[in-house]
């Protein structure tokens, strides 16, 4: 089971709505290549994630499901699924040492750390899923969400290729765990771009007679 004493995630279920927080495994993005604009012969780009998150909402997926089996209206459908990319955590901990290995020195400094601890604004990291908890019996090493690194899909060419199984669902993070991934995600897509950061002086924080703590930055 779950190293740590806490189990995050369950397996996922076969035959039900996608759920959000939901890891899938081999999920395929096509899109249209810009200069077929216009064109009468479209190419397309294939890209194949090898995992990615579900990040809508379960309420939207749950009546979205009901509606394709004919037991909820057509108001219910939604045209497209938003998932984030997940990586494994190594490629992440690469990413962030600037595509350089991690090394003994570099999983001590601070942005690796404040990452692993989800503290880091724009990376989310995920432990390890035992394959117990992996609907394909595998179980997958630590991943990494990077939260610039987000796309749609059309929701019924991803059922479709969960049906003929070149997608595979393996399990689902459990709350607390998936709401804090997705208020993460909801909050690093809402920045506010400011014009300048506040000024900073030691003497518009503390008084004269005061001798202020050592301060970084």
């Amino acid at each position: 089971m779950q190293r740590s004493g806490q189990v995050k995630y369950e397996m996922s279920t076969v035959g039900e709505a996608l759920r959000q927080g939901e890891i899938l495994s081999g999920v395929l993005q096509i899109s249209l290549y810009p200069e077929s604009l216009g064109s009468t012969s479209f190419k397309f780009h294939r890209a194949e994630h090898h995992f990615a998150i579900v990040v809508t909402p379960d309420c939207d997926l749950d009546w979205d499901f009901k509606a394709q089996k004919g037991n909820e209206s057509l108001g219910k459908l939604i045209p497209n699924i938003l998932l984030c990319t997940v990586m494994f955590a190594s490629d992440l901990a690469k990413r962030i040492n600037n595509d350089r290995p991690p090394s003994k020195t570099f999983l001590g400094k601070t942005a690796w750390t404040r990452t692993r601890q989800n503290k880091e604004e724009r990376y989310h990291y995920l432990e390890k899923i035992d394959s117990s908890l992996d609907l394909q019996g595998e179980g997958i090493r630590a991943l990494g969400i990077d939260f610039k690194d987000f796309f749609t899909l059309p929701t019924d060419l991803l059922y479709s290729s969960i049906d003929d199984g070149s997608t595979l669902r393996r399990c689902r993070l459990l709350r607390p765990y998936n709401d804090h991934l997705n208020s993460r995600f909801a909050y690093f897509q809402s920045r506010v771009a400011l014009p300048t950061e506040h000024r900073f002086a030691i003497s518009d924080i503390f008084l004269d007679r005061e001798s202020p703590p050592l301060l970084n930055g």
